[in-house]
């Protein structure tokens, strides 16, 4: 039987709460569940990036700490992120350039994920709120 990624995550979930109710310590479940929520955000991201979709009504989110973004454009900010996503990895992997060193390239890398997330929460907040027609 082959499970889905969102099966594996909440399964994970799951265990992650049992396994802490019985003081066992999580923290590598924890981290092995954070790396599977990203692979998850990012193939949501890139499925939205290759759609070109642009809503009816724009939707806001935090982009970054203090910078709140309303658009409607939500196709071109996913790809926006990932390419934001991929160019820091490979500048950590390389070390940087300049003054941009490894350091701040991985702020830039989550930073990226965080608006990605938050896209994501006001895009389904969105469908959430509309009336079924």
């Amino acid at each position: 039987m082959s499970r889905t990624l969102a099966e594996d995550i909440e399964r994970g979930r799951r265990a992650i709460e049992l396994a802490r109710q019985r003081g066992i310590d999580t923290s590598a479940w924890e981290q092995t569940l954070a790396e599977m929520e990203q692979q998850a955000l990012l193939a949501w991201a890139s499925e939205l990036a290759e759609q070109d979709l642009v809503l009816e009504k724009p939707v806001s989110f935090v982009e970054a700490p203090r910078r709140t973004l309303t658009t409607e454009r939500v196709s071109e900010k996913a790809a926006r992120y990932l390419r934001v996503i991929s160019y820091a990895c490979l500048q950590q992997r390389t070390r940087g350039m300049g003054r941009f060193k490894p350091p701040w390239w991985k702020e830039r890398e989550e930073e990226a994920l965080g608006a990605l997330s938050a896209l994501r929460e006001a895009m389904e907040g969105q469908q959430e709120k509309e009336p079924e027609s």
